[in-house]
């Protein structure tokens, strides 16, 4: 069954803004507020978005970007001092800059993961400090190459107590300890008992994570709400759909919906100042 459009529901979310300062808002970066690129460090956050989440940073009591990416990577991504970032999905929190656990990926596992790959085409290793990503986008045979990727990762995993994981078009080495977006989000809002209803914007599997979360996160206790918007591609995968409330067709939809919310709280905000 597909799912449904967000833009036939504008009414859901804005009945979450009762009062806006309940409201907490999270987005991923990359495929969500920023295009898919070949290479990551070619990715930009569109000037509709940031200036949309500029807005709403001085309206919403918690903007957050989350990111697979460091944490002040996507700090320097996305420009704005007014949000919280979460990076290497969860490990890293900025301003309060938290690593936890500390760094696995030793220059041994590194170089382990380097020596395995040499040689195949199309792979490009990055060292993100407690992550380590292996991305495959511009490999001539994606499929082989992510297949070829997924072994030497394993086997690396196993040698220095690491696990596997994935996103789109690239397969990671994390820390043994189970940490995703999900469980940094829940972490963060413990940290703000104020706040009582939740959007999420995300595209891959990471952000599934996240949704299936805030989705506990709303149902441990009454009054709470959590919506999630599954920003769709032709590379979504499946469980993002799954675990999905509403969908937004790509990032031009994203940066209409941003500007939606940041009018509609402006609207709200007035509305309450005293006469």
């Amino acid at each position: 069954m597909p799912l449904p459009s967000l833009w036939s529901h504008l009414e859901t979310v804005q009945r979450l803004l009762q009062p806006p300062s309940a409201l907490a808002l999270f987005t991923d970066i990359d495929g969500t507020i920023s295009p898919i690129v070949p290479v990551p460090e070619e990715g930009a956050v569109t000037p509709r978005c940031r200036a949309a989440l500029e807005r709403l940073a001085s309206r919403l009591p918690l903007v957050g970007a989350v990111s697979g990416r460091a944490a002040a990577h996507a700090r320097a991504m996305v420009g704005l001092d007014g949000l919280i970032y979460l990076g290497n999905h969860g490990l890293e929190r900025w301003p309060r800059s938290v690593l936890s656990p500390p760094s696995s990926a030793t220059p041994e596992a590194l170089a382990d993961l380097a020596a395995r790959l040499a040689g195949l085409p199309g792979l490009r290793l990055e060292d993100k400090g407690p992550v380590v990503g292996v991305h495959y986008r511009l490999a001539p045979d994606p499929e082989q190459a992510r297949e070829q990727a997924l072994s030497a990762a394993h086997a690396v995993a196993a040698r220095y107590g690491l696990r596997v994981a994935e996103g789109r078009r690239v397969v990671e080495l994390r820390p043994a300890v189970e940490v995703n977006k999900g469980t940094a989000l829940r972490a963060l809002l413990d940290e703000h008992p104020d706040v009582r209803a939740v959007l999420y914007l995300g595209d891959d599997r990471t952000d599934a994570d996240a949704f299936r979360a805030l989705h506990r996160w709303a149902a441990d206790q009454e009054g709470r709400v959590a919506v999630a918007l599954a920003v769709l591609s032709p590379e979504t995968p499946p469980e993002v759909q799954e675990h999905a409330d509403y969908a937004l067709e790509g990032v031009g939809a994203v940066e209409r919906f941003l500007e939606w919310l940041a009018r509609v709280c402006q609207i709200q905000a007035e509305a309450e100042q005293p006469r």
